[in-house]
C-alpha cells in the first residue's frame, strides 16, 4: 500500500472517528439543553447541578477523545514527511486545535459548575449552622426564663 493510501485511509477512519464524536457530543448539547428547561419548570437545582456535571463530563470525555484522534492523524502526517506548508497538514492542525480549544471550553464549564456547587454547598452548611445556632439560643434563652420563674417563685414562697 502506498504511503498516499494509507494516508487516506487513516484520514477516512479519523473523519469517522471525529463524525461519531461529534454527533455524541450534540447529543449531550441537547440534553444539557432539556435539562436546564427541566429546571426551570421545577426549579430542582440540587438535580439540575448534578445532571449538569455528569453531562458535561460525559461531553469532556467524548471532546478528549476527538483531540486525542486529531492530534494522532496530525502526528501521523509529520512522520510521513506531509509538508507543513501543504493544506492537508494546515487542515489537519487547524482540526486538532479547534478539538483541543473544544475540551478547553467544556472543562472550564465544568470547573464553573463546580465552584458554583462547592459555593453553594458552603453556603448550605452556614445556613444549617446558624439555624442550629439560634436554636440552641431560643433553647437558652427558655432555660433562663424558666429559672427565672422559678426563682421568682420561690422567692414569693
Amino acid at each position: 500500500m502506498s504511503v498516499t493510501t494509507k494516508l487516506e485511509v487513516e484520514y477516512s477512519q479519523f473523519k469517522k472517528g471525529m463524525a461519531e464524536a461529534q454527533a455524541s457530543v450534540k447529543t449531550l448539547d441537547a440534553e444539557l439543553k432539556l435539562s436546564e428547561a427541566q429546571f426551570k419548570a421545577t426549579g430542582d437545582a440540587e438535580k439540575y447541578a448534578a445532571e449538569q456535571a455528569a453531562l458535561l463530563q460525559q461531553k469532556l470525555n467524548a471532546q478528549k477523545e476527538a483531540a486525542k484522534n486529531a492530534e494522532q492523524m496530525f502526528l501521523n502526517l509529520a512522520k510521513r514527511g506531509v509538508q507543513p506548508t501543504s493544506t492537508e497538514y494546515q487542515r489537519m492542525a487547524q482540526k486538532m486545535l479547534n478539538a483541543q480549544a473544544a475540551v478547553a471550553t467544556t472543562q472550564a464549564e465544568l470547573n464553573k459548575l463546580n465552584t458554583k456547587q462547592e459555593a453553594a454547598a458552603g453556603s448550605a452548611k452556614t445556613l444549617a449552622d446558624e439555624v442550629g445556632n439560634i436554636g440552641k439560643n431560643v433553647s437558652l434563652q427558655n432555660t433562663t426564663d424558666g429559672l427565672s420563674k422559678i426563682t421568682s417563685g420561690m422567692e414569693r414562697a
